[in-house]
């Protein structure tokens, strides 16, 4: 399962590395590789002798791959919040909006 969701397309896991992304699939391609080599061993064993892959190795294995999905379903990072004026600046922009211009008499007065 980590294998098909390192390998998909969809929007939902856009956000994850490509080196993440690989290292899912190689540790996933290292459990499945480790099965077919226990299983093969075990296959090679009478059926009276102790076996050789237990119960309990699968579980740790599979525990170890719980680190893919962990990697798999990391959120998306929140978008960036837009920049927003500070109150000091709306206000200076709002005078300098509403301000009427100045007239030629009060530009007369203060070049005088």
């Amino acid at each position: 399962m980590s294998r098909s969701l390192a390998t998909s397309t969809d929007e939902k896991y856009s956000h994850i590395d490509a080196s993440e992304r690989s290292k899912v699939i190689q540790e996933c391609d290292n459990a499945e590789q480790w099965l077919k080599d226990m299983q093969a061993k075990q296959n090679a064993l009478p059926k009276s002798s102790n076996p050789v892959l237990l119960v309990a190795d699968i579980n740790a294995k599979r525990d170890a791959l719980n680190v893919t999905t962990k990697v798999m379903n990391k959120p998306k990072p929140a978008p960036p919040k837009p920049e927003t004026p500070t109150p000091a600046a709306d206000a200076d922009a709002k005078n300098e909006q509403t301000a009427p211009p100045p007239t030629e008499q009060a530009q007369q007065m203060d070049t005088d």
